[in-house]
Protein backbone atom coordinates (compact mmCIF):
# COMPACT_ATOMS: atom_id res chain seq x y z
CA UNK A 1 0.00 0.00 0.00
CA UNK A 2 2.86 2.35 0.70
CA UNK A 3 4.08 2.03 -2.86
CA UNK A 4 0.63 2.76 -4.32
CA UNK A 5 0.23 5.79 -2.07
CA UNK A 6 3.65 7.08 -3.10
CA UNK A 7 2.60 6.63 -6.74
CA UNK A 8 -0.54 8.67 -5.98
CA UNK A 9 1.56 11.55 -4.70
CA UNK A 10 3.81 11.57 -7.77
CA UNK A 11 0.94 11.19 -10.26
CA UNK A 12 -1.24 13.81 -8.60
CA UNK A 13 1.76 16.13 -8.31
CA UNK A 14 2.10 16.00 -12.10
CA UNK A 15 -1.55 17.07 -12.34
CA UNK A 16 -1.36 19.74 -9.64
CA UNK A 17 -3.91 17.80 -7.57
CA UNK A 18 -3.85 17.20 -3.84
CA UNK A 19 -4.02 13.72 -2.34
CA UNK A 20 -6.12 12.52 0.56
CA UNK A 21 -5.73 8.88 1.58
CA UNK A 22 -8.48 7.40 3.69
CA UNK A 23 -7.61 5.00 6.52
CA UNK A 24 -8.98 2.03 4.57
CA UNK A 25 -6.66 -0.53 2.99
CA UNK A 26 -7.07 -1.72 -0.58
CA UNK A 27 -9.39 -4.72 -0.94
CA UNK A 28 -6.52 -7.18 -1.31
CA UNK A 29 -5.36 -6.25 2.21
CA UNK A 30 -8.73 -6.26 3.99
CA UNK A 31 -9.36 -9.14 6.37
CA UNK A 32 -12.11 -10.43 8.63
CA UNK A 33 -11.77 -10.29 12.41
CA UNK A 34 -10.48 -13.88 12.16
CA UNK A 35 -7.74 -12.81 9.73
CA UNK A 36 -9.27 -14.34 6.61
CA UNK A 37 -8.95 -12.39 3.37
CA UNK A 38 -12.24 -10.91 2.18
CA UNK A 39 -10.92 -11.10 -1.39
CA UNK A 40 -8.61 -14.12 -1.58
CA UNK A 41 -8.02 -14.08 -5.35
CA UNK A 42 -8.13 -11.73 -8.30
CA UNK A 43 -11.60 -12.88 -9.38
CA UNK A 44 -13.10 -12.00 -6.00
CA UNK A 45 -12.05 -8.35 -6.46
CA UNK A 46 -14.77 -7.90 -9.06
CA UNK A 47 -18.49 -7.97 -8.32
CA UNK A 48 -20.24 -7.95 -4.98
CA UNK A 49 -18.49 -6.79 -1.85
CA UNK A 50 -17.81 -9.49 0.71
CA UNK A 51 -20.58 -9.61 3.32
CA UNK A 52 -18.22 -8.81 6.18
CA UNK A 53 -16.71 -5.89 4.28
CA UNK A 54 -19.85 -3.84 3.59
CA UNK A 55 -19.37 -1.77 6.78
CA UNK A 56 -16.44 -0.14 5.02
CA UNK A 57 -18.91 1.97 3.05
CA UNK A 58 -19.99 3.74 6.26
CA UNK A 59 -16.35 4.07 7.33
CA UNK A 60 -15.34 5.53 3.98
CA UNK A 61 -18.33 7.92 3.89
CA UNK A 62 -17.47 9.24 7.36
CA UNK A 63 -13.80 9.66 6.42
CA UNK A 64 -14.76 11.49 3.21
CA UNK A 65 -17.12 13.76 5.13
CA UNK A 66 -14.24 14.75 7.40
CA UNK A 67 -11.72 15.15 4.56
CA UNK A 68 -13.71 16.96 1.85
CA UNK A 69 -14.25 20.71 2.35
CA UNK A 70 -17.93 21.75 2.16
CA UNK A 71 -17.49 23.88 -0.98
CA UNK A 72 -15.88 21.04 -2.95
CA UNK A 73 -17.19 19.16 -5.92
CA UNK A 74 -16.25 15.49 -5.94
CA UNK A 75 -15.27 13.12 -8.72
CA UNK A 76 -16.09 9.48 -8.24
CA UNK A 77 -15.94 6.29 -10.27
CA UNK A 78 -18.99 4.92 -12.03
CA UNK A 79 -17.89 1.42 -11.11
CA UNK A 80 -17.29 0.17 -14.67
CA UNK A 81 -15.56 -3.16 -14.35
CA UNK A 82 -17.07 -3.89 -10.95
CA UNK A 83 -13.86 -3.58 -8.88
CA UNK A 84 -14.96 -3.68 -5.23
CA UNK A 85 -12.78 -0.70 -4.28
CA UNK A 86 -14.34 1.42 -7.03
CA UNK A 87 -17.83 0.36 -5.94
CA UNK A 88 -17.03 1.09 -2.29
CA UNK A 89 -15.75 4.54 -3.25
CA UNK A 90 -18.83 5.30 -5.32
CA UNK A 91 -21.28 4.19 -2.63
CA UNK A 92 -19.45 6.10 0.08
CA UNK A 93 -19.13 9.31 -1.97
CA UNK A 94 -22.80 9.20 -2.97
CA UNK A 95 -23.68 9.71 0.70
CA UNK A 96 -22.09 13.15 0.67
CA UNK A 97 -24.14 16.23 -0.19
CA UNK A 98 -21.43 17.66 -2.45
CA UNK A 99 -21.99 18.18 -6.18
CA UNK A 100 -20.81 15.01 -7.94
CA UNK A 101 -19.10 14.19 -11.21
CA UNK A 102 -18.75 10.56 -12.27
CA UNK A 103 -15.90 9.31 -14.41
CA UNK A 104 -15.52 6.14 -16.44
CA UNK A 105 -13.12 3.81 -14.65
CA UNK A 106 -9.96 3.21 -16.60
CA UNK A 107 -8.71 0.77 -17.75
CA UNK A 108 -12.04 -1.07 -17.41
CA UNK A 109 -13.88 1.42 -19.64
CA UNK A 110 -11.49 0.78 -22.53
CA UNK A 111 -13.30 -2.34 -23.72
CA UNK A 112 -15.51 -2.14 -26.77
CA UNK A 113 -18.11 -2.01 -25.41
CA UNK A 114 -16.87 -1.42 -21.87
CA UNK A 115 -18.04 -3.80 -19.19
CA UNK A 116 -20.55 -1.72 -17.24
CA UNK A 117 -21.66 -3.36 -14.02
CA UNK A 118 -23.56 -0.52 -12.38
CA UNK A 119 -26.00 2.06 -13.62
CA UNK A 120 -25.14 5.73 -14.03
CA UNK A 121 -26.88 8.12 -11.65
CA UNK A 122 -30.46 9.01 -12.57
CA UNK A 123 -30.98 12.19 -14.59
CA UNK A 124 -27.25 12.72 -15.00
CA UNK A 125 -26.04 15.06 -17.71
CA UNK A 126 -23.02 14.30 -19.85
CA UNK A 127 -20.03 16.54 -20.30
CA UNK A 128 -16.67 16.12 -21.92
CA UNK A 129 -13.49 17.94 -21.04
CA UNK A 130 -11.36 18.28 -24.14
CA UNK A 131 -7.67 18.35 -23.36
CA UNK A 132 -5.00 20.21 -25.29
CA UNK A 133 -2.05 18.11 -26.50
CA UNK A 134 0.12 19.24 -23.57
CA UNK A 135 -2.64 18.25 -21.14
CA UNK A 136 -3.00 14.82 -22.76
CA UNK A 137 0.74 14.32 -22.35
CA UNK A 138 0.56 15.27 -18.66
CA UNK A 139 -2.44 12.93 -18.13
CA UNK A 140 -0.57 10.05 -19.78
CA UNK A 141 2.60 10.78 -17.80
CA UNK A 142 0.60 10.87 -14.56
CA UNK A 143 -1.07 7.54 -15.39
CA UNK A 144 2.35 6.13 -16.20
CA UNK A 145 3.53 6.90 -12.66
CA UNK A 146 1.52 3.91 -11.42
CA UNK A 147 4.38 1.52 -12.13
CA UNK A 148 2.89 -1.12 -9.82
CA UNK A 149 -0.25 -1.23 -11.98
CA UNK A 150 1.11 -0.67 -15.46
CA UNK A 151 2.05 -4.29 -16.21
CA UNK A 152 -1.33 -5.53 -14.96
CA UNK A 153 -3.10 -3.75 -17.79
CA UNK A 154 -0.59 -2.86 -20.51
CA UNK A 155 2.46 -4.57 -21.93
CA UNK A 156 4.35 -1.27 -21.95
CA UNK A 157 4.07 2.50 -21.54
CA UNK A 158 3.46 2.99 -25.26
CA UNK A 159 0.33 0.82 -25.06
CA UNK A 160 -0.95 2.88 -22.11
CA UNK A 161 -0.33 6.03 -24.13
CA UNK A 162 -2.13 4.65 -27.20
CA UNK A 163 -5.15 3.54 -25.14
CA UNK A 164 -5.52 6.87 -23.32
CA UNK A 165 -5.20 8.86 -26.54
CA UNK A 166 -7.77 6.60 -28.20
CA UNK A 167 -10.13 7.01 -25.23
CA UNK A 168 -9.78 10.81 -25.34
CA UNK A 169 -10.29 10.86 -29.11
CA UNK A 170 -13.32 8.55 -28.96
CA UNK A 171 -15.12 10.85 -26.51
CA UNK A 172 -13.61 14.10 -27.84
CA UNK A 173 -12.23 14.60 -24.35
CA UNK A 174 -12.56 13.08 -20.90
CA UNK A 175 -16.21 12.07 -20.49
CA UNK A 176 -17.96 12.85 -17.23
CA UNK A 177 -21.50 12.52 -15.90
CA UNK A 178 -22.88 15.26 -13.66
CA UNK A 179 -25.31 13.99 -11.04
CA UNK A 180 -28.60 15.87 -10.81
CA UNK A 181 -28.87 18.11 -7.77
CA UNK A 182 -30.50 16.34 -4.84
Amino acid sequence: MGLRRAEDHVACGRLGASVVHLPIPDAIYRRSAQGEAFYPDNGSLFGAMAAGDSGRIDEAAAALERAVPPESEIYLPLGIGGHVDHLLTRRAAERLVHPRWYYRDLPYALGDPPRVTVNPPEHATEASITLAEEEIEIWIAAAGEYHSQLSSFWPDYESLEADLRSFHDHFAGIPLLRAAAS
